[in-house]
């Protein structure tokens, strides 16, 4: 902890804080409090947001430094920063976290399925066994996707001093702004990107998972199906087996949204830094 004040009787509570937090018992608990609670973004998994802290940095782009002496144009540095820095990042380490757990369940239920004795089955399809744990990961998994794209849009809507808090409409609100060529770059990778992410984003009469979630009703993330040719999650919010009749893990679906959701915050964050350095660079 780094604390400094002229006044001394805030100093010395200040050094007080700096001496209890120093104790070797109390950073013991908080290491183990994070070995039980914490949960880090690997370095890879980090890669777009600390491109983005060097742009805010390194140096400190003129806007910040302007709506940082500013008390009236706080917010929006506070939006940018935190918004990026904190919501997207910390939201997107939650999808990883939901989807980690998915995957050690389902591995879990591989195994016991890899003991059975497969002739017992002969040509019947058994369903049945409880996987309410994995129905509720994937929806929060659900609600924690959907999160990360309306705090990116969020974030980097108020770098133009708009209010967004919706990425299906993100094109929309940039319609017109103060940074035209920075805002048109970033509605093409809007456009682009979108179509990944029907089943987070409504349109027109057509509800998407996320939306039945949140307004109509439970979609599970499949049902269990045991048959001679394999033992997996079948149907659910992520349609497994019903399209092609070819059935997917679970695992494997989410592996793919969350490759989406990856590509397209760093397909944003960089296209972001890149439009708008250029924009600081002019005279």
């Amino acid at each position: 902890m780094n604390f400094y004040s002229d006044d001394p009787e805030q100093e010395a509570i200040f050094q007080r804080l700096r001496a209890v937090g120093g104790h070797p018992q109390i950073r013991e608990i908080h290491a183990q409090v994070d070995l039980i609670a914490g949960y880090r973004l690997s370095q890879a998994e980090r890669a777009p947001y600390l491109k983005f802290h060097d742009f805010i940095t390194n140096p400190q782009p003129s806007f910040i430094s302007t709506w940082r002496a500013d008390p009236k144009l706080g917010r929006w540095y506070h939006r940018l920063v935190n918004g990026v820095l904190g919501d997207v990042q910390s939201t997107f380490g939650c999808v990883l976290y939901h989807v980690t757990n998915i995957q050690r369940m389902e591995s879990a239920i591989e195994g016991v399925i890899a003991k059975l004795d497969k002739s017992i089955l002969g040509n019947v399809t058994v369903g049945g066994g409880d996987t309410s744990k994995i129905n509720f990961e994937y929806q929060a998994f659900i609600f924690a996707y959907r999160r990360v794209l309306d705090y990116l849009a969020r974030a980097l809507a108020s770098y133009f001093r708009i209010d967004c808090n919706s990425f299906r409409t993100f094109d929309r609100s940039l319609k017109t702004t103060i940074f035209p060529s920075v805002s048109a770059a970033l509605v093409e990778v809007h456009r682009t990107r979108l179509p990944l992410f029907d089943f987070v984003a409504s349109e027109g009469n057509r509800k998407s998972v996320r939306d039945k979630l949140a307004h109509y009703e439970a979609i599970s993330a499949g049902f269990l199906n045991l048959s001679i040719r394999n033992g997996q999650l079948v149907g659910g919010g992520e349609e497994l087996g019903l399209a092609t009749g070819h059935t997917i893990s679970l695992s494997h679906a989410l592996d793919r949204r969350v490759q989406d959701l990856r590509e397209t915050v760093k397909d944003f964050l960089y296209t972001f830094v890149s439009e708008a350095r250029k924009l600081e660079a002019q005279p």
